[in-house]
Order: C-alpha cells, then structure tokens, then sequence
C-alpha cells in the first residue's frame, strides 16, 4: 500500500472510531477522558494567557517600550508585542497536547488494549504492574517525541527567520511535523498491546508514515473544533490509530510476540 494510501485509511478511520466506541460501549471512556481533557485545556488556556501578558510586560520594560513612542515605532511595537503572545501561546498548545498524552497515559494504555482485545480475540490479563509498564512506556514515548518536535519547531522558525523566501511554507511544515509525532503516539499503544518493544515499534511505525500522517492530521484538525473537538480528540485518535493499524499491517504478522504475552479470548 502506497504512502497516499495508507494517509487516507489513517484520515477516515475517524468516524468508523466512534461508530465503534459506541457498538462496543466504550463511550463513557469518551466523555470521562473529555472530563479529564476539559479540567487541563482550561488550566492550559490560563495559563497561557496569564504568563503571555507577563511575558510582554516583562520585554516592555527591558528595553523601554514603556516609554510613548509615536508614528512607526508605536505600530511595530504593538505588532511584535502581539506576535510574542501569539507564538507563546501556540508553544503552550504544544505542550498542551502533549500533556494530554502523560497525563492520560494510564487511561490510554488500558483503552487501547480493550480496543485491541475487541479487535483481534486476544487480551492481556490485567495487573497493575503491567500498566504501570505500558504507563511508562507511553510517557517515555510521548517526552522523546515532544523533545524532537520541539527542536526541529525551532529549527524551522530559524530557518524562515534567516530565509524570509521560506518564511510561508513554515507554518505547514510544522503542522505536519506535528501530524506526525502525535500519531505516532497513537500508533505506539497497538504495538505497546502486541508486545513490541519500543525499537521494534519505532520501525514499524516509521515503515507505515502515510498511516501515522492520516492519524495526526486528523487529531490536529480537531484541536481547531472549539471545544468538542479539543475534548474527544484523544479517545477517536488512539481508535482511529488502532482501526487503521491494524487494518494495513495484521496483528497475526506478529504471533511470536502475541504467543509470549496475550490469551485467546474463547480458552
């Protein structure tokens, strides 16, 4: 399966994700993460707004902006000033977003694997020392991707700073860029379930990039839906991720990882 492909499975997995929430009754995990999900958005947002205006004020006084300017310098100040808020708050999303994804960590691992156990008959019985486990592994995994995100973010505004021709094509690199990382958190939970190790995962996850790009344009597109959108991107992500996942590369591929650590459901 090609890389438009397999972009497009992970893109349209999101409404067969709630049609299966719902079929499977998992939709109380929805709304309970959206709970969860709407007490950390709005702390976020404060946040934000609250140290942005900090920020500005602080840069204000540093170099005298206080003082009354008139004609241009009054135009750019305000405008500078204006874009400072703007990109502290779009940094205060990203780690928004991936908050979300340590914050929930423990939730996520079990859903996915009542997910996965719905999908493929197998289940992995439950003890907390596994969670804790699968917990770890999604944060560890979630932290390394922030960290990576965050440097190549950075590196791309150097680099429309320093090339102004390039300046408007930054924005959607760094969309996608973030598309990326957060689906490859989703997709990380069904191998986390199969018992791939984190080395293992990593390559087949970046052997199927169309899918991890279909998933996380998806997440990011519904992070612009006010509200809602923010509350229940999680859940239909890691779903989406599952669905789609398993539909291009089949669980049974991996039965010598399965054997070691699921059961089949009817023994």
């Amino acid at each position: 399966m090609n890389v438009l492909s397999q972009f497009w499975v992970g893109f349209r997995k999101y409404p067969a994700a709630w049609r299966f929430l719902k079929e499977h009754g998992l939709m109380p995990w929805l709304w309970g993460t959206a709970l969860c999900n709407l007490v950390l958005f709005s702390v976020t947002i404060w946040l934000a707004l609250y140290f942005a205006t900090d920020l500005t004020d602080y840069l204000t006084a540093l170099t005298g902006w206080e003082a009354e300017e008139t004609g241009w310098r009054s135009a750019l100040q305000v405008i500078l000033l204006f874009l400072i808020r703007v990109v502290f708050v779009l940094i205060c999303f990203k780690v928004y977003r991936y908050l979300v994804l340590t914050v929930m960590a423990p939730v996520l691992a079990f859903l996915s694997e009542e997910i996965q156990e719905r999908l493929t008959g197998y289940y992995k019985p439950f003890s907390w020392p596994t969670l804790w486990r699968d917990t770890r592994r999604g944060i560890a995994i979630a932290l390394i991707n922030f960290i990576i995100e965050i440097g190549l973010t950075i590196l791309l505004v150097l680099v429309g700073w320093v090339v102004p021709l390039l300046a408007p094509f930054v924005p959607p690199v760094i969309f996608i860029v973030e598309s990326y990382f957060i689906g490859f958190s989703m997709l990380d939970y069904r191998n986390e379930f199969i018992g791939l190790g984190s080395k293992e995962s990593r390559r087949s996850i970046n052997r199927h990039y169309g899918l991890v790009l279909g998933n996380g344009v998806m997440f990011n597109l519904m992070m612009f839906v006010p509200v809602i959108g923010v509350l229940i991107a999680p859940v239909l992500s890691l779903t989406a991720a599952g669905l789609a996942y398993n539909e291009i590369d089949n669980p049974e591929n991996y039965a010598y990882t399965i054997q070691k650590s699921l059961l089949r459901k009817d023994t």
